[in-house]
């Protein structure tokens, strides 16, 4: 897996991504990305987030398999929570079929925090969107709070970032994981 901050140009592969996943959900019935998320967060967006190298596109033998968002601040969902020094992840999407990227992005972006010494990964979803709540549970994020935007009832999840190196594996993947790192 490999991970790099898209250019404008990838956008339309970003969108395309998102696009299957919001049918993905429509066909399983979950509560997720519902029918205006993406007149809401439209291509100009996107490419607004990639001129600001805030959009990541991941790729697994040459084929775009993922993509997020990555910010280092944030003031609409967590304006009235406690200031800390943490990474947001938005829009985290990955390609139907590719199981377990969505935890493998996670864990690059906790060692990303890491190296960074930054302390916290935040991130939101939908309230009503129970198995992707447990899923952030299990993966080790503390539910910090709930909101309502106009029509998005969101929880809020926060993961400190420990001390702990990840096991990383091989050589090969720990050199890919300091080259991105080197583009953030």
């Amino acid at each position: 897996m490999k991970i790099e901050i898209a250019q404008v140009k990838d956008v339309p592969m970003v969108m395309d991504l998102i696009k299957q996943r919001c049918e993905w959900f429509q066909k399983e019935k979950i509560d997720q990305w519902e029918d205006d998320y993406l007149a809401i967060f439209d291509i100009q967006y996107f490419e607004e987030q990639a001129s600001k190298k805030q959009v990541y596109l991941v790729t697994q033998e040459e084929k775009v398999c993922g993509a997020f968002v990555l910010k280092q601040e944030e003031e609409e969902y967590w304006k009235d929570k406690e200031k800390k020094k943490a990474l947001y992840v938005y829009h985290l999407v990955t390609k139907v079929g590719y199981a377990g990227i969505g935890k493998q992005i996670l864990e690059q972006i906790e060692e990303l925090a890491r190296e960074k010494q930054i302390t916290y990964i935040r991130l939101d979803c939908m309230q009503n969107n129970k198995k992707l709540n447990a899923y952030y549970e299990q993966y080790g994020f503390k539910c910090c709070g709930e909101g309502k935007e106009e029509e998005y009832a969101y929880r809020l999840w926060e993961k400190k970032v420990g001390d702990e190196k990840m096991d990383t594996g091989n050589q090969n993947k720990q050199e890919k994981i300091k080259n991105w790192y080197k583009q953030t």
